[in-house]
């Protein structure tokens, strides 16, 4: 058996080789060089094959398409990196990122177009609609058909697709990717071994008749295993295809999510705007509160003090109105005296002495008050209009009796 596997490994080798000569001399007649400037290349690539192309990008403006392969960087040959065979897609994606990191800008790239390949040149996610679908979002699995067999035993480990957003512009280096996918590198060699012994079987039962049985049953148990690979094969296209719609529906989310970040922070800047001008508008409420209870504070002293003027000025008024009833009293006291007198005109001259006496003392009294109530209602005029005119009223109706009573005074006195 070990002889089989060694000696199908050298055909296989040697069919890799001549199909990888041939793939670059048809490269030489159909395949079409483009330039890519500074910046990013808007393509992802899985080993030498377009998988994805960005809308508005480089490489879609030159007219790139998924399912394109990579042939040439900068003049170089990339190495034919059929799908199935690690050993080739690992370096062609060395070779790829080696060579796009160094060759300067803008840098030639050499693409076989997608319809220029058949379908053994495609990758299997690139079969079908998904091909030519240029919005396809790549998956990181590597995946493997049991229609194509690899050509290394080589497991485990299986490169990814290969990133070349190219972001920063003053390095110029592609960024690759490389998944891991034990299920997928699993498969792969399961499916390798079916190639093996498939074609060392066919081989050695055309040779030697004698070991058909033993090739028979392991015929079946080979046919019931590549049935089984064919289906978790299925299997597996399936789970990229929804992953794909995944990563679509997360892609979409993200954007979303990032337009109403961008609402909730212009609605944060408009509500400190608003934050800010309601502090001001609170302080300056908080300010004229300050001032209208200042205000308020020094109306209310000043009524205060009015009350106080006003309460003193009634009480020199009632002092005023008590003196004058006094001297009234008095005056009609003087005036029987002086009736009394005219029996008797010695006393009655004495007693004119007497109340011509208490009538100067009554007058001086009298100008005396006047002079005191004439520097009051100066004093206070303007506060208290309405009592000033009030007592002014008074005053002259006072005067007026005072001058009856002089000249009534002033007639007994003639008459006596």
């Amino acid at each position: 058996m070990d002889g089989w596997l060694k000696k199908a490994d050298g055909w296989f080798e040697q069919v890799s080789g001549l199909q990888q000569t041939l793939l670059q001399r048809y490269d030489g007649t159909s395949a079409r060089d483009v330039e890519f400037e500074d910046g990013t290349l808007g393509f992802q690539m899985d080993g030498s094959y377009v998988v994805f192309v960005e809308p508005e990008s480089q490489a879609c403006r030159l007219g790139i398409q998924v399912g394109d392969m990579l042939t040439r960087v900068a003049g170089y040959d990339v190495p034919c990196s059929k799908k199935g065979n690690f050993e080739l897609e690992k370096r062609a994606n060395k070779l790829i990122r080696k060579w796009i990191k160094e060759a300067p800008r803008p840098v030639r790239l050499t693409f076989k177009p997608a319809e220029l390949l058949n379908e053994a040149d495609t990758p299997a996610e690139l079969v079908g609609d998904e091909a030519s679908s240029e919005s396809a979002v790549p998956d990181p699995l590597h995946e493997v058909s049991v229609a194509q067999p690899a050509t290394s035993p080589v497991v485990g480990e299986s490169t990814g697709f290969v990133d070349h957003h190219l972001g920063d512009s003053h390095k110029n280096a592609a960024a690759l990717e490389v998944a891991k996918e034990p299920e997928a590198a699993k498969f792969a060699r399961e499916t390798d071994c079916v190639g093996h012994i498939n074609e060392v079987a066919n081989s050695f039962s055309e040779t030697d008749g004698r070991s058909m049985p033993e090739v028979a049953e392991l015929q079946a148990l080979l046919d019931e295993t590549m049935e089984q690979c064919k289906r978790f094969d299925a299997e597996l296209q399936q789970e990229k295809r929804d992953h794909a719609k995944v990563r679509a529906a997360l892609d979409a989310e993200k954007r979303k999510s990032a337009i109403y970040h961008k609402k909730a922070i212009d609605m944060e800047e408009s509500v400190g705007t608003l934050r800010t001008q309601s502090e001001q508008l609170v302080s300056a409420s908080v300010g004229g509160k300050v001032a209208s209870k200042a205000a308020l504070e020094s109306s209310e002293a000043r009524v205060v003090f009015l009350e106080d003027e006003n309460a003193r000025m009634r009480m020199q008024a009632s002092n005023a109105e008590a003196s004058l009833k006094l001297a009234e009293e008095r005056i009609e006291q003087l005036l029987a005296e002086a009736s009394r007198a005219a029996e008797n005109h010695e006393l009655a001259e004495q007693k004119s002495r007497t109340a011509m006496e208490l009538v100067a003392s009554s007058e001086q009294q009298l100008h005396e008050f006047k002079r005191t109530l004439q520097g009051i209602n100066d004093a206070h005029d303007a506060e208290l209009e309405l009592q000033r005119e009030e007592h002014a009223s008074q005053q002259e109706r006072q005067w007026h009796a005072l001058r009856e009573k002089e000249r009534v005074h002033a007639e007994m006195e003639s008459a006596s």
